[in-house]
């Protein structure tokens, strides 16, 4: 929690970073997409834990069990859990640990997966109900009371390669009544998607070998090949509570997801959308003269927050070409 100073007032909030990673794509010859950076209220902004933000009329909290590794975890979230994407599915676990009682021991979860034209999720109905139970962590080597929220979300066959945000809404009530709502966001990264050479022709169409001359054409078309993808694999920041007034940073990792081209002369264009946030580099145009095939490069941002720098959210653009 920060404190802040406004004349004989003090005003206490949090603010956190979230990075929402959202598809990166950049071709060889062509511009790219973008990432989205967010300061939010919620929860710290790491990689490995989702953002929380919170409304309704409760005293109750939720808040993410972050000390214990439960089944279907490779670690704890304080050690840098991540959902798994395996076998076509990528699976979200969220365990939850409520500060009072909730009306039935239950609570509601709905996954938000995104605009359906880009999103590599098969669309349906994903809500459930989770009711509190003792949960074997660690092995099993003890239990603990809390609310497993688990998500096994089928992925299209035709996916792109890149990291997705899902927000999961949870909703509770109080034995008193009041309402407990909260909003987590997970980060899915796939990195499975056939390139588009390996994909199989449309059905009654002859595949065209490297020499073969397209119908109709008077010379050979080039065979297609799969041009270099660059996406965000990682980032952190530091410090993790972004005090208003101070200096903070984001270290994003770049990562040249094409394991045969490397890629040259790229920019990265850095961008935000409030005049709270004071960019701090050199410039806000990031050159990278090369980034060999399957290799990785961090950049820096750094920044400044106002005084009146209010607890919300904030984008912060990177466009690549």
């Amino acid at each position: 929690m920060l404190e802040v100073g406004f004349g004989n007032m003090k005003t206490r909030f949090f603010i956190f970073i979230v990075i929402a990673l959202l598809l990166m794509v950049m071709m060889l010859l062509l511009t790219g997409g973008e990432i989205v950076c967010a300061i939010e209220d919620g929860m710290d902004g790491t990689s490995a834990e989702p953002s929380g933000s919170e409304s309704g009329t409760g005293d109750v909290r939720l808040e993410i069990d972050d000390a214990h590794r439960y089944k279907g975890m490779d670690k704890a979230y304080s050690k840098g859990y991540v959902p798994a994407v395996k076998q076509g599915k990528a699976t979200i676990l969220l365990p939850l640990i409520a500060s009072g009682e909730l009306e039935g021991d239950a609570i509601t979860a709905v996954p938000q997966l995104g605009d359906p034209s880009s999103s590599p999720f098969v669309y349906k109905n994903y809500q459930i109900t989770v009711r509190k139970k003792d949960n074997p962590v660690n092995n099993g080597k003890s239990t603990v009371s809390s609310y497993l929220v688990a998500f096994r979300l089928p992925l299209k066959s035709k996916r792109e390669n890149g990291t997705y945000p899902v927000t999961i809404d949870i909703k509770g009530r109080e034995a008193a009544g009041g309402e407990v709502l909260r909003s987590f966001t997970a980060y899915i990264t796939i990195t499975d998607a056939k390139p588009a050479a390996d994909e199989a022709p449309v059905d009654g169409e002859q595949p065209m070998t490297p020499n073969e001359p397209a119908s109709g054409a008077g010379e050979a078309e080039e065979k297609p090949t799969s041009q270099p993808k660059v996406i965000v694999s990682g980032y952190q920041v530091k410090p993790t509570a972004v005090i208003a007034g101070k200096k903070f940073t984001v270290t994003v990792t770049l990562k040249n997801t094409n394991e045969k081209k490397a890629v040259q002369n790229m920019t990265v264009d850095v961008s935000c959308d409030s005049p709270c946030l004071t960019f701090l580099n050199d410039s806000g145009t990031i050159f990278i003269s090369k980034l060999d095939k399957g290799a990785t490069k961090e950049i820096e941002l750094v920044y400044r927050t106002d005084m009146e720098t209010p607890a919300q959210k904030y984008n912060i653009a990177l466009a690549l070409s």
